[in-house]
């Protein structure tokens, strides 16, 4: 079993919530004092937080696995919204503008570990730490806008496949997996409703992406010709330029493609 760096089957309560950025503004005896009132949360894979219309008792941050946002159509059909992972707060911004009642639903998509710290508790703190607290929220607002400009330029032009490879990239950034070889962390349905496309699209576009350097077997990943996805994928995007993914790809099959040239050397100096 791997865990994270906030995960608190590795660290005490107090160091998990030292490593969670919003709290660390916090001096260590408020700290300790939401500790008295916080907790952390288990989920088994499958199992919702909460539901559309539940009350907001709660922020949660994300510590270990990941958590589905989604809200559902009037004709029942799904509609992933976001996939928190670690690090990630659920439902903050709603909270934080006093609303009563969650406006999606929250789904754990792996085993999950949650830290739940009491709304109340949050809003009763925010004047002494507005500063600190303030640039967070302002600076995840403002991630969340670039995300949703990019995800609504890229559905309106990009193909299914371009969209998945690009998706592909992401996972393995965010994980920082092997680009070499990989297994997917959450289930097919699962990415086909967070990249908005039916099962059968994605289930159809997937053998399409050999052609472009990517190998899919089952639910194993492994990229053979970065310049070829790139160049799919990134080389039809308008914020490619500033793009961390496509930073990020090259540096992080650079450096497995390092480790396994020299696994005892790596394991040396890790």
């Amino acid at each position: 079993m791997s865990y994270s760096p906030y995960s608190p089957e590795l660290k005490s309560a107090f160091d998990v919530l030292c490593r969670l950025p919003f709290f660390s503004g916090l001096s260590d005896e408020k700290k300790r004092e939401l500790l008295k009132v916080a907790s952390f949360k288990q989920l088994k894979t499958d199992e919702n937080l909460f539901l559309h219309g539940d009350p907001i008792t709660c922020i949660y941050w994300v510590c270990k696995g990941a958590v589905r946002v989604f809200r559902v159509t009037p004709k029942g059909r799904e509609l992933t919204l976001k996939i928190a992972t670690v690090g990630d707060a659920l439902d903050a911004q709603n909270a934080l503008q006093e609303m009563h009642t969650h406006n999606y639903n929250a789904r754990a998509v792996l085993d999950t570990t949650l830290f739940a710290a009491p709304v109340e508790w949050i809003l009763g703190h925010l004047e002494n730490n507005w500063n600190h607290m303030s640039q967070y929220f302002i600076q995840k607002f403002v991630d969340e806008l670039q995300r949703a400009r990019v995800e609504t330029e890229h559905r309106s032009t990009f193909s299914v496949v371009q969209n998945i490879a690009c998706y592909l990239q992401h996972l393995c950034v965010l994980h920082q997996y092997d680009p070499h070889g990989f297994t997917l962390p959450y289930p097919k349905k699962v990415i086909a409703s967070r990249l908005g496309v039916e099962m059968e699209s994605l289930s159809r576009a997937l053998p399409r992406l050999r052609e472009y350097g990517i190998n899919v077997r089952g639910k194993q990943i492994s990229f053979s010709d970065m310049p070829a996805v790139q160049r799919l994928s990134c080389g039809a995007c308008t914020a490619a330029s500033e793009c961390q993914i496509r930073k990020g790809m090259p540096e992080l099959a650079e450096k497995s493609a390092t480790q396994r040239k020299n696994p005892q050397r790596t394991g040396e100096t890790s």
